[in-house]
């Protein structure tokens, strides 16, 4: 990783955690959680041993159903996490009845899945199965893509952007959304924008249960 890489990363990473804090402080003010809850991680995925992810917060006593595409994230990440019921699942096409999740949290997701109509059938389905969501991902208006540490590449036609993620070792693209593209894949939703730094980096679109 070159200096200027280096130094982004070290910037991010100090701002990263306030920016967790916060999106997890917000998710518990929106939700009353107990053991009568059934919550959905669409995610569940822990690929670094200092990654927060939503388990790290949540009272063992919620019930939590959990799982991604990857087979072997799922099980690595399972270990860590021995009550919660791990599931492998694509998230366009979750395994489960309508209405039948009190809350779907998804952290950081919907811009890994693939275009706009992918995107929106993985909105669908949240809207499908839950109750209530939390969605959130990364703001496309911040200057700096936080996966790679890279300023403005996730600005640049995707012939572009897919060969700026491939110099630095990246496979795969991201598809990152404005407020109001959230809006229109959650029309039943609240979109908020949550800010650490100087500008917002992150984007939450959420519907609670008093919402029905």
């Amino acid at each position: 990783m070159n200096p200027f890489r280096r130094s982004i990363r070290k910037l991010y990473t100090r701002f990263s955690a306030s920016s967790r804090e916060k999106k997890f402080k917000l998710f518990s003010r929106l939700f009353e959680l107990d053991d009568s809850t059934l919550v959905l991680d669409v995610g569940f995925g822990k690929r670094f041993a200092h990654q927060y992810i939503l388990e790290d917060y949540l009272p063992t006593e919620v019930c939590i159903i959990a799982g991604e595409i990857d087979e072997q994230v799922v099980r690595k990440t399972a270990s860590l996490y021995p009550h919660v019921l791990p599931l492998v699942f694509d998230g366009c096409h979750l395994p489960f009845r309508d209405k039948s999740v009190d809350v779907v949290y998804s952290n950081a997701v919907i811009e890994h899945i693939g275009d706009r109509a992918q995107q929106k059938l993985f909105a669908d389905e949240v809207g499908r199965v839950g109750k209530a969501w939390f969605v959130t991902t990364p703001n496309l208006w911040f200057p700096v893509d936080t996966h790679t540490s890279l300023p403005f590449v996730h600005w640049l036609p995707k012939r572009w952007r897919l060969a700026a993620f491939r110099s630095v070792g990246r496979r795969g693209d991201l598809v990152l959304l404005t407020k109001g593209q959230l809006q229109t894949l959650f029309p039943d939703s609240q979109v908020v924008q949550l800010r650490t730094t100087i500008f917002p980096e992150v984007l939450i679109a959420f519907r609670t249960r008093a919402s029905d």
